[in-house]
């Protein structure tokens, strides 16, 4: 039988979940299976923002909100400084998808055109 197919926050979860392990065990390093190596604090704080994004989606969905009305929603004032702000819509569809509100389209480049959306907007309006 196929194992159901993770999410990207999911997925992230369960690396966080593994660095938790690894330095129960002593490591001061980790990594998200794709990016820099980065030290316990970086772990610490990519885990507040997992937490961070899944309690401002669950506010959204709640409330009846799209994935993509919620990017827009969402003040990313507490994560301005982290780039590729635009992963918020990808981060917010797969946890729309696992409260049980999946995007409208199964097409996974719609999340992706919605991602170029959001950051298009958000330069037009940063230069406003």
């Amino acid at each position: 039988m196929q194992q159901p197919r993770q999410s990207p926050l999911t997925q992230k979860n369960a690396a966080y979940a593994a660095q938790q392990r690894a330095h129960a065990y002593g490591s001061s390093l980790g990594n998200f299976g794709h990016g820099r190596i980065c030290d316990k604090n970086a772990v610490i704080a990519f885990r507040g923002y997992l937490d961070w994004i899944y309690d401002e989606a669950r506010k959204r969905v709640d409330a009846g909100l799209s994935y993509e009305d919620a990017a827009y929603d969402i003040d990313l004032a507490p994560y301005e400084h982290l780039n590729d702000c635009e992963r918020l819509v990808l981060n917010l569809a797969a946890l729309y998808r696992e409260f049980g509100r999946p995007p409208p389209t199964s097409d996974p480049l719609e999340v992706w055109h919605a991602m170029a959306r959001f950051r298009a907007r958000r330069r037009r309006t940063s230069r406003a």
